[in-house]
């Protein structure tokens, strides 16, 4: 069933952002778990404890700087920590393919038109609506069944 969703519905997601962490934190730190600053798709650095408490859920990264304003995927069951500079977006809904939130956050990334002025902070993302599919694997299931009885 396609939808157009809010990320602010908290029947579908839990939007945050991390707190500050600074250099010299993780330059004392002996972790391993990867702490994400501005750019989605490399690490920080790596500390020894996250703010995430809940790695059951898939989760959708930004940035919060408009230089670096990317999503990013990060599957369940990975640790990893977020600073001030970087939002999560943790999908609740089962029936939400990460993957396909993704894709249609990076589609519309160009028209959210996010600037110095105009920051994709946690207010303004609960605003951001996305047509998405969410997939009732039950109900899937039963219909191939239907199906391939006949």
């Amino acid at each position: 069933m396609k939808k157009s969703i809010s990320l602010g519905d908290k029947r579908y997601f839990e939007l945050s952002i991390g707190k500050r962490i600074l250099k010299k934190q993780l330059f004392n730190s002996d972790g391993a778990i990867p702490v994400y600053s501005g750019n989605v798709n490399v690490p920080f650095g790596f500390f020894d404890k996250s703010n995430i408490k809940d790695f059951e859920h898939d989760y959708i990264i930004w940035g919060i700087d408009d230089a670096h304003f990317d999503f990013g995927f990060i599957p369940k069951g990975t640790e990893f920590a977020t600073t001030d500079h970087i939002g999560a977006i943790k999908i609740l809904d089962e029936g939400i393919l990460p993957e396909y939130l993704l894709y249609a956050l990076k589609c519309k990334k160009r028209s959210l038109d996010f600037d110095w002025t105009n920051r994709p902070s946690l207010y303004v993302m609960r605003k951001v609506k996305v047509e998405i599919l969410i997939f009732n694997c039950r109900e899937i299931l039963v219909r191939n069944s239907v199906w391939y009885r006949r």
